[in-house]
């Protein structure tokens, strides 16, 4: 079983799925990009830098990792740079479907307000700004966001989110032509 840490123990305290309190957990850290990068070119038969940017395209996030594997074996007999791109959109449409629209669900109002507002590298002073509350609030946010394993401080100020084309995601959701489109 994976999923943010917080839903995973929600899942756990269910009185009917008490095993699951006795069940070890192993808290995932993301994958090393040398050891996709082989497994991708072992399994696929390609060039380095195909694998590398199939790599790329998982941040590390197994289940990116899983799935990109089985859609590109799924969809293309013969890799190439092409068939990534075509494969890509699936890939994209898929984590968002299955994924990234869950977790955003289950996220209250302000927390997904701090997860758009931060798009593009913004720093702290300006996601106050357009949150329009000042820095102890939006902390909390920032620190919300940072325990769910969605952003990570990347410099001075500035965080980035840790899922894979998740930034393509808050840009969909914005979008009124998107079909994962919420309004915001």
């Amino acid at each position: 079983m994976t999923g943010l840490p917080e839903l995973v123990l929600n899942i756990q305290n269910n009185k009917k799925l008490t095993f699951l309190l006795r069940s070890e957990k192993i808290v995932m850290t993301p994958l090393n990009n040398a050891a996709m990068v082989q497994t991708y070119q072992k399994i696929f038969d390609c060039p380095i830098e195909i694998a590398i940017k199939m790599a790329h395209l998982t941040a590390g996030y197994s289940y990116a990792f899983q799935l990109l594997g089985y859609l590109t074996f799924e969809q293309s007999p013969s890799l190439n740079a092409d068939s990534i791109e075509s494969v890509r959109k699936i890939y994209e449409f898929s984590l968002f479907d299955n994924t990234y629209q869950k977790i955003f669900e289950g996220l209250s109002e302000l927390d997904k307000q701090y997860l758009i507002a931060i798009q593009g590298n913004k720093r702290l002073e300006e996601v106050c700004k357009i949150m329009g509350k000042d820095k102890v609030f939006v902390s909390q946010y920032r620190r919300r966001a940072i325990e769910r394993k969605l952003i990570k401080p990347a410099r001075y100020g500035i965080v980035k989110y840790t899922l894979p084309l998740f930034s393509e995601y808050i840009d969909a959701i914005q979008n009124p032509d998107s079909i994962f489109y919420l309004g915001y």
